[in-house]
């Protein structure tokens, strides 16, 4: 897989507040590699409404978040990334989840996680 970003924190969703705002738990420095891209068409169209709330998706492999000590990000959940060649480091909320299994083994191959950029 073609990467172009280093996911640094994974976030977990973990109730609300009083305000009805989501709380998180802090996840651990990491270094994971994925790739940043813009959602496709053909995604858009087969996951439909699920997405109207997304606008980037992050692909990760399975065996790098295992090699990091992570499991599989949830729904809700908040990555920190930093994208190659800049010194930005974005906030995405995870709005929800897909996998792909690899063609020949049909083992979990990666996860497709659709996003929103965070205005905070």
């Amino acid at each position: 897989m073609l990467t172009n970003a280093t996911i640094l924190r994974i976030d977990r969703a973990n109730g609300a507040d009083a305000a009805g705002r989501t709380r998180w738990t802090a996840g651990s420095a990491i270094e994971v590699r994925c790739a940043l891209d813009q959602i496709s068409s053909q995604q858009r169209y087969t996951l439909g409404a699920v997405l109207q709330d997304a606008d980037q998706v992050v692909f990760v492999e399975r065996n790098r978040l295992t090699a990091a000590n992570e499991s599989a990000p949830t729904n809700g959940s908040r990555l920190t990334v930093l994208p190659d060649g800049s010194s930005t480091m974005q906030t995405l909320s995870i709005v929800t989840t897909n996998y792909a299994l690899a063609p020949h083994s049909g083992a979990l191959s990666h996860h497709e996680l659709y996003v929103r950029r965070d205005q905070s």
